[in-house]
């Protein structure tokens, strides 16, 4: 991979536009249907499992315990 610059637009400068000015350009973004919203009662069902094996007695024990790390320089 070989990257060269000319000598001669090495002092060149840009100025870009601010958001502001590009999102006014732009115009309002158009409106997008929105589907209905899932309702509030049902939680994420990987949240449910987890509060589940918290609240079980015999893995409690499970979390007090240091946690080991292994990297690559570990033998097997």
């Amino acid at each position: 991979l070989k990257i060269s610059f000319s000598e001669t637009a090495l002092e060149t400068t840009y100025q870009y536009p601010s958001e502001s000015s590009v999102l006014e350009e732009l115009g309002p973004e158009p409106e997008v249907p929105s589907a209905p919203n899932p309702p509030a009662a049902q939680p994420d069902d990987e949240e449910d499992e987890e509060e589940l094996l918290l609240l079980q007695p015999e893995l409690q024990g499970g979390l007090r315990t240091k946690a080991l790390i292994v990297d690559e320089s570990c033998r097997r």
